[in-house]
């Protein structure tokens, strides 16, 4: 059943393209059903080596099979989605169950060997994929369509096989309506490729034909779209989101290395392209760059199935595979902080499944009988098959023996068949056997590994979680996995720690509790707390610590008791510079579960320990780092640029649990406070000492959530809720001028100070923060009076009751007013006016009224006018009316009056005509300046008067 010759010009398929190349050279291996009388029974159908076998549910016995070469015919359910049907030659039939996600893969699986493509022949047809990479190159991938996958093949004559796109992993095919020749291809991951090929309708026609009719793919669609729509496919399965933390590295292809740049995003583990560019230098994607149009791999959170370490002894390169069954191996420098990254990620995601995600050591396919998409489901077969394994892991004693039974319950029972057993003898085998090997001079890491990763399984079920504490060797073997030395040991030691501290959904807290008593002891504590040393030079087993610390402390701290804290707390103390020097980590779960241990460690710690604490954090700069954290905004610069973070749910956790640390090295601290008094408004800094409407001790009792502990939550004088509610408001008032631009001025300003402090060239320079100093731009540019903004007077939602000191801050208006000149006198006499109307009753002083009114003869427009204005309010007031007339104030009025009256009478006459001939007998045109400036002479001189006519009313009266 050779596939015909087609298109490609004649070109015949290279011998490197053969059925050895397509397929996996060890059988392929799914688990299916068989339907009987009395029940179903479970089969392994292991598909390779000439024929179709299906084994028992242990894998030892065939317990039927059947001949690739006698297989007749292969049949699809009508009505099933799961039914698979295989016919011999001899009459022999053969019915399967499987989910339709396995069984596409089984059916593409068996068609792969039943009509392998001949070396010989042509492909069927050939199209070309068109693809960006750096610098906005467009380049092309040749690719030929075969029977039942795409062939990507090098360009050059030899055409060697670069990749291979089974036809089972396209979602829908879509042809453009205005480009015959372009093909868009969705792939299940949500990945969008573009072809371009002459026969784009035939080729589109013919995938979708076999997906239906051959792998039972009924739900794949044929939908011509536009470009525009196939380019906006295109962006929706980009990244879009800042990246919390990437790394430079390379992908294991057949035959070579990728460069590329991984980056754990807020959609999940992307694979960027960093190919060389002919001609040009290696593209390397910068942390700032959000370009993602090289996105050539994505693997959401919820699809990881494992992380595999498979080198113990280079920890640089791992294995991502997802639940579909793809895998990639890559090479990075930072591979342990984007595995620490990528468990930080999958823990918000899979808060229940994450601490089995990392596996130690080579996991053989071999080993591996469930498929990569079983069903969730337990069946009873499920059930008969994990009691054999078990059986089997019970009755093997030699390390060989172990080591195999071992990683096939780990491959087949890990994560595949759900809940493991709750056969207690296994928890305490696993327990005695880790022992045994743990006493071998040779050390077998691998299988310590192994051994650590099937306990941590174990505790996921209720049954085995509640015995734990009841297992007398357990504190021990902990205590002495955390102190192996290898960082591979001592990271699963923590996870089984993890788990052991962390009850299952349908466990009793009671029983995490008494794990918890039972299992940190104080050698465990110790044990634990040494994984925080030297964390650059293991930062994987670092990051797994800290998770776990701060769980005891923080997250599930209620089960903790307060001896328990209390000891941490002790332990912590000495290593609270590494703390503070972690919580500034670029790596996610670094920076956020160091913050919060620290967070932790300054509730715990007794008054002299805190402020050693707070100094400490104000001189090497860390009081300045949580201030820039605490108040960074989603407008400008990412602090995930720079940390852990990003404008998401994970920046707003590191926010709050930064603002907290910020709260507690603040309190009590007067060096602290006056930071705070530089570098916020004065009226924010009021608000953070003003009195508070519920209890603080409430507020950081429910912020630390360390009920239990007694010395765990701390009174405070200051008002924080207040504070960062002022902090986060949009202000424009006399006391306080306040937006999204001055907030992320004053980030900027951190980060600067910040970044001048870390990069100086002595490493025993430390913060002074006496010069510290914030004052934003818009500040420089308003006239203040004490602490309030003159402009801001001058709004209608202003109140002279709102003042702190009324008389203090009209003196200092007024006097402003008296020291001023053009628009600044302007505005100060329209505040001084309307302050001084609630104070008519107090008169003004004489020697200032007189210059007052010497204003009248140096001022012109609309400062006279304001002017004027404010003198006839203060008119109101006898005294002042006296001492008015006392320094000759009518005579300056009347002058006034006279000659700005005269000028707007003299400019009126030309406006009679609208225009008036000049002195060369041409006509000159009046403009609205000419209007203004005559309504604005008679407005003066009505004021004068007016003003004249008061005085000499009061004076009349004083007279009688």
């Amino acid at each position: 059943m050779a596939p015909s010759a087609e298109g490609a010009g004649g070109k015949k398929l290279p011998h490197s393209l053969s059925s050895s190349t397509m397929l996996s050279a060890m059988p392929r291996h799914f688990v299916v059903l068989r339907h009987g009388f009395l029940r179903n029974t479970k089969r392994i159908c292991s598909i390779g080596s000439g024929e179709v076998r299906l084994f028992d549910s242990a894998m030892e016995i065939v317990k039927e099979s059947m001949s690739l070469e006698q297989i007749q015919e292969v049949r699809l359910g009508q009505d099933s989605e799961t039914e698979v049907s295989l016919k011999s030659l001899s009459g022999a039939n053969i019915t399967m169950y499987c989910d339709s996600s396995a069984r596409k893969m089984l059916l593409s699986c068996l068609f792969m060997h039943l009509e392998p493509i001949d070396p010989r022949s042509s492909p069927l047809l050939s199209m070309r994929r068109r693809r960006r990479r750096a610098r906005d190159t467009q380049f092309q991938e040749h690719y030929w369509l075969c029977k039942w996958s795409l062939v990507r093949v090098s360009p050059s004559p030899d055409h060697s096989v670069q990749s291979v796109l089974p036809l089972y992993q396209i979602a829908s095919l879509h042809p453009l309506e205005d480009d015959p020749t372009c093909l868009t291809i969705v792939l299940v991951s949500g990945i969008v490729l573009e072809f371009e090929s002459s026969r784009v309708k035939e080729i589109a026609t013919r995938i979708r034909d076999v997906c239906r009719e051959k792998l039972g793919m009924s739900s794949i669609s044929l939908q011509p779209i536009t470009r525009s729509d196939s380019m906006a496919m295109a962006r929706g399965a980009k990244v879009h989101s800042s990246p919390r933390f990437c790394a430079e590295g390379e992908r294991f292809g057949k035959t070579s290395l990728h460069p590329v740049s991984l980056r754990v995003c807020l959609e999940g583990l992307a694979e960027i392209d960093c190919s060389r560019n002919s001609g040009e230098q290696e593209y390397t994607a910068s942390l700032d760059s959000h370009n993602y149009d090289q996105v050539v791999g994505l693997w959401p959170w919820g699809r990881i199935r494992r992380i595999i370490l498979p080198s113990l002894d280079k920890l640089n390169v791992f294995l991502i595979e997802e639940l579909s069954g793809t895998c990639r191996s890559f090479r990075c420098t930072h591979s342990r902080l984007i595995i620490a990254s990528i468990l930080h990620e999958c823990s918000m995601e899979m808060p229940d499944k994450w601490m089995h995600l990392l596996v130690f050591g080579d996991q053989p396919h071999r080993h591996l009988v469930v498929p990569d998409s079983a069903a969730a489901s337990r069946t009873s077969a499920d059930v008969d098959y994990e009691e054999s394994l078990v059986k089997n892991l019970l009755q093997q004693e030699n390390i060989d023996g172990i080591n195999t039974s071992v990683q096939k319950y780990i491959a087949n029972v890990a994560v595949q068949c759900g809940p493991p057993s709750k056969d207690r003898r296994l928890l305490s085998w696993v327990l005695k056997t880790t022992k045994n090997v743990l006493c071998e001079e040779d050390g077998q890491i691998v299988l310590l590994c192994r051994l650590l990763g099937i306990l941590r399984v174990l505790l996921s079920n209720k049954v085995l979680f509640e015995e734990l504490a009841s297992m007398p060797e357990a504190d021990s073997l902990i205590a002495e996995c955390l102190c192996f030395g290898h960082e591979a040991v001592c990271c699963s030691a923590c996870l089984v720690l993890m788990c052991a501290c962390t009850a299952p959904k349908d466990a009793n807290s009671k029983s995490e509790g008494s794990n918890k008593q039972h299992l940190l002891t104080p050698v465990v504590l110790e044990a634990l707390v040494s994984g925080l040393v030297s964390p650059m030079q293991r930062p994987l087993l670092c990051s797994v610590t800290l998770k776990l610390l701060e769980s005891l402390l923080h997250s599930r701290s209620t089960t903790t008791s307060p001896e328990i804290l209390q000891q941490l707390g002790g332990l912590l103390l000495p290593l609270r510079k590494d703390l503070c020097r972690l919580s500034r980590s670029t790596c996610p779960s670094l920076a956020l579960h160091a913050t919060v241990v620290l967070k932790s460690l300054l509730l715990l710690s007794v008054e002299d320990d805190l402020r050693q604490l707070q100094l400490e954090c104000r001189r090497d700069g860390s009081f300045l780092w949580f201030l820039l954290v605490s108040v960074q905004t989603s407008r400008g610069p990412s602090v995930a640029q720079t940390s852990a973070g990003n404008s998401s749910a994970s920046a707003h956790v590191l926010r709050g649990h930064a603002r907290d640390v910020l709260e507690l090295l603040v309190e009590g601290c007067v060096p602290s406070m006056s930071v705070m008094s530089r570098t916020f408004p004065p009226m924010m800094v009021a608000a953070l000492r003003s009195s508070q409407a519920i209890s603080s001790e409430a507020i950081l009792r429910r912020r630390s959530q360390l009920s239990l502990a007694d010395g765990a939550t701390r009174k405070t004088r200051l008002n924080w809720e207040r504070f960062w509610q002022v902090f986060s408001c949009e202000a424009d008032r006399a006391d306080l001028i306040w937006n999204e631009d001055i907030r992320c001025e004053l980030a900027n300003s951190l980060r600067l100070e910040f970044h001048s402090l870390i990069h100086c060239e002595s490493k025993r320079a430390v913060w002074n923060d006496f010069e510290w100093i914030f004052e934003p731009n818009v500040y420089k540019s308003e006239l203040r009076v004490g602490r309030y903004f003159i402009r801001g007077m001058l709004h209608d939602s202003f109140e002279y009751t709102d003042l702190e000191h009324p008389d203090k801050v009209f003196g200092q208006v007024f006097l402003r007013f008296l020291t001023s000149t053009g628009e600044e006198l302007q505005l100060c006499a329209k505040v001084t006016e309307k302050l001084y109307r609630h104070r008519t009753q107090e008169a003004l002083d004489a020697h200032a009224l007189a210059c007052c009114f010497r204003f009248i003869e140096s001022q012109q427009g609309s400062c006279l006018a304001s002017v004027l204005s404010f003198l006839s309010v203060a008119m109101r007031n006898a005294i002042n009316c006296r001492n008015a007339i006392d320094c000759c104030a009518h005579s300056r009025l009347l002058k006034c009056a006279l000659s700005h009256f005269d000028s707007a009478v003299l400019s009126c006459r030309p406006s009679l005509e609208k225009v008036s001939p000049n002195s060369d007998g041409k006509q000159e045109e009046h403009t609205d300046s000419d209007d203004k400036q005559r309504l604005m002479s008679l407005h003066v001189s009505l004021q004068c008067f007016s003003l004249l006519k008061l005085l000499a009313s009061q004076n009349a009266g004083s007279q009688g």
